[in-house]
């Protein structure tokens, strides 16, 4: 925190040296107690300075100099405070130029002044008395960078039990095809393997390290472990090395004596090394190390850490393995093996539910699951696993090494980014963080160190990059530039931040808050929460609020009230009753502080005036108010302003005038042209990532001044005329002005309406260099267009809405005889970076050609045939995903082998018949998707061998399609092939690598393929609509990896797969709407089905008993049976399903009682009885004859009669929602 608040003193005293250069300090000068105060205040703010700085020295702080050091942040944050005011009025003089202005704003704040020179005697006394007491700490003592405990990590050696290591042989093989692909290299090869602390690291450096295999393929002479820590010491590092080559104590030796020593024990060695736990983050001192580890060729350096940085420049062969968390199933093999007793399971296996939301919240975290299931293992009621789960992280923060081990790399953090990372508490768990939104509240709080000679989203930036690279951060998601957008936090470290952030932060799920006077951050999770925390309103110095529940103005009006100190509200998501005028927010304007304001996604039309008062405004959110009309019309008023989000706006009328002067602006995804016209742009040339610009159709002067090439940061460009009557001249002439500064990543053009386009657009190749992105859409005049196969770095193409394209040619003008000999000639490669192509709504489309118009001035074209060596100029190289949807007329499109993504929506048969040749080539394609094609009748013969690497499988709506398998094996529904040919074909064709398929509304459709009966890897199963389906499969005794299954609306469906109960992994099931089905129970009275969580039957007039098969579901936590009217009673072994939590019985008109079994329910929370009119009866509170069967579940509901509820807190929902 030391370096935190001396970044915060300089701050403040920057901002008042500020205000000493203003040009509106003369009239300030005139109050002589104004002056003598802040001359006081800031020799007392230097004096604190220099405390700060003697207190950072000490490495071990007591808990009074902590609480010191806390009490010094409340100080000067109300210190800041007070700056804000005064600059507020400094702007307010500043924005008016005439000396009666600035004269009569002076007089009229005289009593201001006055108010600030008491507020800051009384800081200064407050500071003054933090200083004497801080006289009272014992004295500094320097220490070692490495002798503070916080630094410590837990030192390792080389050997693990074997029967602690699960799940991770995959990682240790990749790792050897890694060593295997390094063996060769002729110097020392260096691995690092990097992850989050407790993910297993240093686990799969012991597996490679003692395993006797590569022992034997390696004949490593020599193998070395090291312990690293944090303290990344040369001398002692090399002490370490030899003493773990030679066995031995290294004596006290020179520098070059070391060195020496160390080549002497490696040199024409071939060597193994493991540096575990590594956090150097300087490159140059391993560097030096590693010019000493010189040895044999094949020599291998294992390096495990917790930064991604340090694993990139300290390896040497290509990216770091990442090593993620464990699979569901490796994580539940672990906890099973050290949480249950033997037998535990089969005697309690209510035990298996509630361990699998224990084993939840672990997210796959060795280190995490072994502490949990071991302190699981010594319990042994339902009621204590309860416990346990409920209050888990209380355990992990109090008894264990989960947090602790993390907690290492939050103190290896600079005190900045310590906030910063504490400030991520305020988000839920498991939410998704937007990249953006979290640098701009860090800059709201002044967490982010300023800089003169940079921007402080680029320093937030920076930051972020730092937490994600050291995996405070998770699940990046990266757009096609390389930006990270957004990120998640893992569930451990978002329990570090709330346990780092303290009493200062605060979730509020109810209206209770505790520690309300003190709290400064607060996030109310509950979006049904109606009102403003009554317990809240005692936190006067609260400086983040956010809450999404239904708002008043009366409620708005005591936030603004009691909340003065707030620098960042949001109320995004949230309802605001009558807000459509705006006037629900009026209050808003009183808070002076605020910095950030989210109101997106509300129902507001229009914002108050009085937002515009919010001169230290930097980011203003109104993303998705879809009934939004204008901006108020003093906008630029709003000095501070940087990001105006307006994301999903699309009823904005016009920006105000004037909007122009907001020249700080970074960040507006929506420019709407208003009175003001495209001269507003001028001045913007800060605007970075996005930017579309709206209603061009308004321009009356093509000619007006934007000046797009200034605007260097931008990535996209979005170009959007509306619907408009004119001649397409003055689009022409206007798109020619437009042109955007080459560093443009991303175009989008819509709504265009001439026939050709402008200069810089027919040669992007120069204009447009770097250009990644391209849409063209809605262009009715639009026959032909650019050149994009010039485009180096072109990687997504979207055309759509084109209603006059007939062919997808490459034009050249005449003009460009230089580049089109060049071109022509083969010299430049078609399309080299081109990955996604997206064709949607082009009528008019038949043919993507291989050839090439040359276009001349006068606009006749005419055809050059193509050099001999481009035969192949479309093959589009690296093209991984293809779309095309409603392009009827198609019949060709260029496709390569190695496309990875297909989709064909509503295309003509003739088009898929031509791909059928192609399929056979397709060996890398994972995903198909084929919808709504109304003449396909089949797929080519033997199709679905060809595909053997494919994925995901999707068919819907194909109306004739009658069949899927191969025509030599089924013929009307029926098996010709013999079953010896069947199996030899199967080892080698088929579904080999499918993980789901979904067929929906093929009405026609009669069977399935027979290969899919060997989908060894299908993970979900999806058929609905297939009303010609008589039978699935034969058997799905070999499709054991089958996770979900669903059959819906399949109206001649009479009968099921063999094999159901050895479908292990199976964890949801859903028959819906099988009129004909027959359930059988021959052979399905095994135990099977152990994963099962989730079933549901609906729409089976032929079921008359549960399957058997059901009663070995020990991990069944919700059951819902509905519309089965054959369905008599419930079997005897009922209560065997003791892990249901949710029961749902529906319009079972004939069940006439409830078994006994459901007594033994001790987890089902939740029963839902309706249309039932036989139990309907039985269940009536205290008086039915069932009652006592079910009076202990918290929660019932009957339809017929009041809810009964056990918990308020929890009403029943209807079973329909």
């Amino acid at each position: 925190m030391t370096s935190f608040l001396l970044t915060f003193v300089d701050e403040i005293l920057s901002e008042f040296g500020s205000l000493t250069a203003s040009h509106s300090v003369p009239y300030i000068q005139f109050i002589f107690c104004f002056k003598w105060e802040k001359s006081k205040l800031e020799n007392t703010l230097s004096r604190i300075r220099a405390l700060i700085f003697d207190l950072q020295k000490k490495q071990e702080r007591s808990h009074t100099e902590e609480d010191w050091l806390k009490r010094l942040e409340d100080i000067l944050d109300d210190g800041r405070d007070l700056v804000d005011k005064l600059v507020q009025v400094q702007q307010e003089v500043n924005v008016n130029t005439s000396m009666a202005a600035q004269v009569f704003i002076f007089l009229s704040n005289l009593p201001f002044y006055s108010a600030m020179a008491c507020r800051m005697k009384m800081i200064s006394n407050r500071l003054n008395a933090a200083a004497a007491d801080y006289t009272k700490f014992p004295p500094v003592q320097q220490a070692d960078e490495g002798s503070t405990d916080k630094k410590k990590t837990k030192e390792t050696h080389s050997f693990e039990p074997p029967t602690e290591i699960i799940g991770r042989e995959g990682d240790k093989d990749e790792i050897k095809k890694l060593i295997k692909k390094c063996s060769d290299e002729k110097n020392v090869s260096i691995i690092p393997i990097v992850g989050i602390g407790g993910v297993g690291k240093t686990t799969i450096a012991r597996l490679v390290y003692n395993d006797e295999e590569e022992d034997e393929k390696n004949h490593f002479d020599l193998k070395m472990w090291v312990w690293v820590g944090y303290v990344f010491d040369l001398k002692a590092l090399i002490k370490k090395i030899i003493r773990a080559a030679t066995k031995e104590e290294c004596p006290e030796l020179e520098m070059d004596l070391l060195q020496l020593r160390l080549r002497e024990k490696l040199g024409g060695k071939k060597y193994l090394l493991v540096l575990d736990d590594v956090w150097n983050t300087n490159q140059q001192r391993w560097i030096e190390l590693k010019n000493l580890l010189m040895g044999r060729a094949g020599s291998l350096i294992l390096v495990t850490t917790r930064n991604k940085v340090v694993g990139q420049f300290m390896g040497n062969t290509g990216e770091p393995y990442t090593l993620k968390s464990l699979s569901k199933d490796n994580s539940w093999c672990l906890f099973e093996q050290l949480a249950f007793k033997p037998r535990q399971m089969e005697e309690n296996p209510e035990l298996v539910a509630v361990g699998e939301e224990i084993l939840e919240k672990c997210r796959g975290i060795p280190l995490a699951i072994r502490t949990v299931a071991r302190l699981l293992f010594e319990k042994n009621s339902y009621t204590e696993w309860l416990d346990v789960k409920n209050e888990l992280w209380e355990l992990a923060k109090e008894d264990t090494d989960i947090l602790p081990t993390l907690r290492v790399s939050y103190a290896h953090l600079s005190s900045n980014l310590q906030k910063c990372f504490a400030h991520c508490t305020l988000f839920p768990k498991g939410s998704v963080i937007e990249k953006a939104t979290l640098i701009q509240l860090w800059m709201a709080e002044d967490f982010i160190q300023h800089s003169k000679k940079r921007i402080l989203e680029d320093i937030g930036e920076e930051y972020f990059k730092t937490l994600l690279n050291r995996n405070f951060f998770e699940d990046e998601e990266v757009n096609a530039y390389g930006n990270v957008l957004c990120c998640k936090m893992h569930d451990l470290m978002h329990d570090l931040a709330q346990t780092v952030a303290g009493p200062d932060y605060s979730t509020v799920n109810d209206d209770a808050v505790n520690n309300s006077e003190s709290v400064i951050h607060v996030s109310v999770k509950s979006v049904y929460m109606v009102k403003i925390p009554t317990s809240l309103l005692n936190a006067r110095k609260l400086r983040t609020f956010f809450m999404a529940g239904l708002l008043t103005k009366p409620d708005i009006d005591k936030l603004a009230s009691a909340f003065k100190c707030l620098r960042a509200l949001n109320l995004g998501t949230g309802q605001m009753l009558n807000s459509g005028s705006g006037h629900v927010l009026n209050s808003v304007g009183e808070l002076k502080h605020l910095r950030y304001l989210d109101l997106s996604k509300t129902d507001i039309s229009t914002l108050p005036n009085s937002v515009c008062e919010l001169q230290n405004l930097q980011t203003l959110k109104l993303n998705y108010c879809k009934l939004l009309t204008e901006l108020p019309r003093h906008i630029k008023n709003l000095v501070s302003l940087r990001h105006l989000e307006n994301y999903g706006c699309n009823r904005l009328e016009g920006m105000p005038s004037g909007f122009g002067q907001l020249t700080s602006i970074q960040t507006l995804p929506i420019f709407v042209l208003g009175s003001g016209g495209l001269s507003e742009l001028e001045g913007l040339n800060n605007l970075r990532g996005a930017l579309a610009i709206k209603k061009l159709e308004k321009v009356r002067n093509p000619a007006s001044k934007v000046c797009l090439k200034e605007k260097k940061y931008l990535q996209t460009l979005t170009l959007c005329w509306g619907t408009h009557e004119g001649n397409g001249d003055e689009d022409a002439a206007l798109l020619e002005g437009l042109q955007p500064n080459r560093n443009l990543k991303g175009l989008n053009i819509f709504g265009y309406g001439n026939v050709r386009f402008p200069r810089w657009l027919l040669n992007m190749g120069n204009s447009l260099p770097y250009l990644v992105k391209m849409t063209l859409s809605d262009c009715p005049s639009c026959v032909h267009f650019p050149l994009f196969a010039q485009l180096r770095f072109l990687k997504v193409l979207k055309l759509s809405l084109l209603r006059s394209l007939a062919d997808i040619r490459n034009y050249i003008n005449e003009s460009h005889s230089s580049f089109k000999d060049h071109f022509l000639s083969g010299a430049e490669e078609w399309f080299p970076s081109l990955k996604e192509v997206y064709l949607f709504k082009l009528p008019e489309l038949t043919e993507w050609s291989r050839e090439v118009v040359v276009d001349n001035e006068r606009g006749r074209a005419k055809t050059e045939a193509v050099a001999e060596q481009r035969t192949q100029m479309l093959s589009l190289n690296c093209l991984s995903k293809l779309t095309i949807e409603h392009c009827p007329r198609l019949t060709t499109v260029p496709l390569h082998p190695d496309v990875k993504e297909l989709t064909l929506h509503n295309v003509s048969e003739a088009l898929i018949q031509s791909m059928r040749c192609a399929f056979s080539t397709l060996s890398k394609l994972k995903s198909l998707k084929i919808c709504f094609c109304p003449d396909l009748v089949s797929l080519s013969e033997g199709w679905s061998a060809n595909l053997t690497s494919i994925e995901h499988l999707s068919i819907w709506y194909c109306h004739e399609l009658e069949s899927l398998s191969r025509e030599r094996y089924y013929l009307d529904g029926k098996e010709l092939a013999s079953s010896e040919e069947e199996d030899a074909l199967s080892e080698e064709e088929g579904f080999q690598s499918l993980y789901s398929l979904k067929l929906f509304s093929l009405p026609k459709l009669t069977s399935l393929p027979m290969e899919l009966q060997h989908a060894t890897k299908l993970k979900e199963l999806s058929i609905n609509s297939c009303h010609s389906l008589v039978t699935l499969l034969e058997s799905m005794e070999n499709i054991r990896s089958l996770q979900s299954l669903a059959i819906h609306d399949c109206k001649k469906l009479i009968s099921l797969p063999r094999g159901l109960q050895h479908l292990t992994a199976l964890e949801k099931l859903e028959i819906l709407d099988c009129p004909e089905l027959n359930f059988s129970d021959e052979g399905n009275d095994m135990p099977g089905l152990g994963s099962l969580h989730s079933l549901k039957l609906s729409g089976l007039p032929k079921l008359v008993y549960l399957p058997k098969v059901l009663q070995h579901t020990p991990a069944l936590q919700d059951l819902q049976i509905s519309k089965c009217p054959g369905l008599i009673t419930l079997p005897d072994w009922f209560g065997k399903l003791r892990s249901l939590r949710q029961l749902t019985i529906s319009d079972c008109r004939k069940l006439k009682s409830l078994p006994e079994g459901m007594r033994s329910f001790t987890a089902l929370r939740k029963l839902t009885i309706t249309q039932c009119p036989y139990l309907l009866e039985k269940c009536q509170k205290e008086t039915g004859k069932d009652w006592p069967k079910i009076a202990h579940i918290p929660e019932i509901c009957i339809l017929g009669e009041e809810p009964t509820i056990r918990d308020s807190r929890n009403p029943p929902r209807l079973p329909w929602k």
